[in-house]
């Protein structure tokens, strides 16, 4: 019976191909025979067998090894085998190669190349070693037209068997080596996750899988998700960003067009005694006071207040003016004597009815000289006397 070994060197060096070593090969002998296969990556070289599993990437291997373009339909590994029949010619035995074209297929299920009788075919059946390297997606296997050898996906991920045998011409079996070739892809194979690929085999840690709003200009941007959900929304952080404007939301990260009102645009303060009315720099609405007659006294304070005449400066012709009269001399605007004690307002304040007061510049009478009496003769300054 035949012996079987993994990650094997044989005694034969391989002869074809440039580059090929004789090592990492399942080796199976008997009887002076050995049989030997292995999987490589083309252009590349070995694959380190862990007990006859050959493990590589799915997909096309490139064109050549200075050429990385795909070459269409052919794929990333190449088998090689290597018969060494010692005393024995190919003549002497029978040379199989058992070869799975789909791992999806069952075990067992392969096309089995009878190679001993292609070589003796071409001329070969005295050599005692028979090698041979080939692509699954080489096109002379469809040439062959066997029903079991179906088109090839270099992208199929699966496990697919391989076998070279040695027989003796009446059956008798000498050496049997078989390597299995998984096939897989790299790639997220988390379901939740963004990038999931369901044909990823193997997880190659590109998973995004942090769920959350990756839109930084939503108002729940979330800067640690690195999948978006969905979630993301512009409304709860919308307002008016300009903080110039008096409608500005200082907790606002969007601007929703909301900023309307600035200091200095016109407004309606409510008053109907203010015209001109303006925002103001606090954002409040304010106008200037009317002052129908020019009395330094509003209509609004004769209206509402006083009872005086809004469109006539002196509304009780005792010859000060309203404005006069409330804001300086501190008497009635209605009433030409306010004290009822014979000398009319204007001649009181003139001093005629009892000469200068003690002290004439206490405009307001409050017994002390200062800024508010200076303000009450500014206020009065031009104003024409009797």
């Amino acid at each position: 019976p035949s012996t079987l070994t993994f990650n094997t060197n044989p005694v034969e060096p391989i002869v074809i191909g440039d580059g090929i070593t004789n090592i990492h090969m399942a080796v199976s002998q008997g009887c002076n025979v050995s049989a030997s296969i292995k999987a490589i990556e083309r252009f590349v070289g070995d694959i380190v067998t862990t007990d006859g599993l050959y493990r590589i990437e799915s997909g096309e291997s490139p064109t050549s090894g200075i050429d990385p373009t795909p070459d269409t339909g052919k794929a990333k590994w190449n088998y090689v085998f290597s018969v060494n029949l010692g005393t024995f010619t190919i003549e002497d035995v029978k040379i199989y190669l058992d070869v799975d074209f789909d791992p999806a297929m069952a075990p067992g299920a392969v096309y089995t190349a009878d190679v001993s009788q292609v070589l003796i075919d071409n001329g070969l059946g005295t050599s005692s070693l028979a090698q041979d390297s080939q692509n699954l997606g080489f096109d002379f296997w469809q040439f062959i037209g066997d029903p079991a050898i179906l088109p090839f996906d270099p992208f199929a991920n699966g496990l697919y068997d391989l076998t070279v045998r040695v027989e003796t011409l009446t059956g008798v079996e000498l050496a049997n080596a078989p390597i299995q070739v998984e096939v897989f892809t790299l790639g997220c194979t988390n379901p939740v996750a963004c990038n999931y690929d369901p044909n990823a085999t193997d997880d190659d840690g590109s998973c995004l899988d942090q769920l959350g709003c990756t839109d930084a200009g939503a108002c729940n941007y979330d800067p640690a998700a690195n999948c978006d959900d969905g979630s993301c929304e512009f409304v709860s952080c919308a307002g008016c960003t300009d903080p110039t404007s008096c409608d500005y939301d200082p907790t606002a990260l969007i601007e929703d067009g909301s900023c309307l009102v600035y200091p200095g645009d016109a407004c309606d303060d409510g008053n109907v005694y203010t015209n001109n009315d303006e925002v103001q720099v606090d954002c409040s609405c304010e106008g200037q006071a009317i002052d129908s007659d020019s009395d330094g006294l509003s209509d609004e304070l004769e209206i509402e207040v006083y009872g005086s005449d809004p469109n006539l400066q002196d509304s009780d012709y005792d010859g000060l003016t309203d404005g006069l009269e409330v804001n300086i001399a501190g008497t009635s605007p209605t009433n030409p004597d306010t004290n009822a004690d014979g000398c009319d307002d204007a001649s009181e304040f003139s001093g005629a009815c009892g000469g200068l007061p003690e002290c004439p510049a206490d405009l307001n009478g409050d017994d002390q000289v200062d800024t508010a009496d200076l303000l009450a003769f500014l206020g009065a300054f031009g104003t024409p006397c009797p």
